[in-house]
């Protein structure tokens, strides 16, 4: 048996390549599959977008924005187009946070590894894009800007150019309002009070509020001529609301007023004049003796000041006598201090240097009381020492002729320099011991209170300050009157 076999020549095509077309289409079928030649230079030879048939991770086609401006109240459009095989799972993200659709974002897959992103109200930040398959992933990243309201805010930016290898990420941050907690804890400030002059009435009340800003709580203290006020018969201090405090002087006297406000975190203080106008309601033929002109709470010197005057002014129905003190001690004209007294008026001459911090004060009497006025002469602003010399007491607060109502309480006070050793209290009406418990006193000072008040207590108060080193005295008349009571001194 045997067989013949005949060869024949057959002219086989010629790939030299396999693509897959990525045309626009969402459905891919079929026709997507075609056989193209590549050039020697590797390049397509048609202008589409190409990726190779043959397994490839993606990669970034075209040339997407690395940074964008977008004007106000318009939207952010960002497209990402990548070659990959298989196709690549495309993911957004803003400021490392993935945004989905919804919110005014909206995502869409237009084609093959192509995505679009639409923001209809976007915020400045980092966006970010990546395209991932089985092979690997690449990254996309633009940087956004939104146009800023130049009167509300100035930004500067600073561009560069950017390449197409991974940047560093850089935070922008807008300079948001500061606003502060309103439960936080802060110190007092005064935020409603009063002029600082008043101007009253003999008998007419003087009513004083204000209110403060605090956490916690604060507390108020209200003083008159830099003593502590107290809440009795003619005094009435009230809490009035949360950080609200509010005084009435039934019988309101001349000087100065202060309050402070006061919590854990520090203070606040607000204070005024008050002046009585003693033309209304007073008894032209029985005048009490007054300061038109007093003496200042601080006189400043300076350092080579060798003359100083002082000129006080009284006002009264009968004339009466003066006597000038310096650090308690009665002065005499000479070769250092010259006075010059008319029967309503008095001047002290200073022909020397004047010591830092000494206490000038000024004496009137006459039959219908005794009053007084001082002034602290400072020379520099350094305060008083406050240890203890071999000096005896001596007043820095002197006792001032008083009327008060029948009923009334008579309460007076006393202040002696704390430059000295310690004190005892003595007090005396009409020559006659004051019972301790009308008395309260400490080491530098001492008041006296002493209910229902009438006119047989008429006469001379007395107080007498003791130490080891000596001793010290003040007087005044005190009178008890019919009717509201009034007080004179400053």
């Amino acid at each position: 048996m045997g067989s013949t076999i005949h060869t024949a020549t057959v002219n086989l095509p010629v790939f030299t390549e396999t693509a897959i077309v990525a045309t626009s289409d969402v459905e891919e079928s079929d026709d997507s599959v075609a056989t193209i030649k590549l050039n020697d230079s590797g390049n397509e030879t048609d202008h589409q977008s190409l990726i190779t048939a043959f397994p490839q991770k993606p990669v970034i086609l075209g040339d997407p924005p690395m940074e964008v401006m977008i004007p106000q109240d318009e939207q952010l459009t960002l497209e990402f187009k990548v070659a990959a095989y298989p196709e690549a799972t495309i993911q957004w993200y803003q400021n490392n946070f993935e945004l989905k659709n919804g919110d005014g974002i909206r995502i869409e897959r237009i084609g093959s590894n192509i995505s679009r992103l639409t923001s209809t109200n976007p915020s400045e930040g980092l966006f970010r894009a990546t395209a991932t398959n089985k092979l690997g992933q690449t990254i996309y990243e633009c940087r956004v800007f939104t146009e800023i309201d130049p009167v509300k805010e100035r930004v500067i930016f600073t561009r560069k150019s950017l390449s197409k290898s991974p940047q560093p990420i850089y935070k922008l941050r807008r300079r948001g309002s500061l606003n502060q907690r309103s439960d936080l804890p802060k110190p007092p400030k005064i935020v409603t009070g009063f002029a600082p002059t008043h101007r009253v009435k003999v008998n007419e009340p003087l009513v004083l509020d204000v209110e403060a800003e605090a956490i916690p709580e604060a507390d108020f203290q209200w003083r008159v001529n830099n003593f502590e006020i107290k809440p009795n018969k003619s005094i009435k201090i009230e809490k009035v609301d949360e950080n609200r405090s509010r005084i009435v002087f039934l019988q309101p006297i001349e000087g100065r007023y202060d309050v402070v406000a006061t919590n854990y975190l520090g203070k606040d203080n607000l204070s005024t004049k008050v002046i009585v106008d003693y033309a209304y309601g007073t008894d032209e033929n029985n005048q009490f003796p007054i300061f038109l002109d007093a003496l200042p709470l601080t006189t400043i010197l300076a350092s080579d000041t060798m003359e100083h005057v002082m000129v006080v002014v009284v006002r009264t129905s009968e004339p009466g006598s003066f006597r000038w003190f310096a650090d308690g001690n009665e002065l005499e004209t000479n070769s250092h201090h010259e006075i010059i007294s008319e029967s309503l008026k008095s001047t002290l001459i200073i022909r020397s240097m004047v010591p830092n911090d000494t206490e000038y004060a000024v004496e009137f009497t006459n039959s219908l009381g005794i009053i007084h006025s001082k002034t602290t002469v400072m020379t520099s602003p350094k305060s008083r020492p406050k240890t203890p010399t071999d000096k005896p007491p001596r007043f820095i607060e002197l006792l001032s002729s008083t009327a008060i109502a029948q009923g009334d309480i008579l309460e007076a006070r006393v202040t002696v320099g704390e430059d000295t050793e310690p004190c005892e209290f003595e007090w005396s009406l009409q020559g006659i011991k004051v019972a301790p418990e009308f008395v309260m006193s400490s080491t530098f000072e001492s008041i006296i209170q002493i209910p229902n008040a009438s006119k047989d207590m008429n006469g001379l108060l007395r107080v007498i300050a003791k130490n080891k080193l000596g001793q010290a005295e003040s007087s005044m008349h005190f009178i008890v009157v019919d009717g509201k009571s009034f007080f004179l001194s400053l």
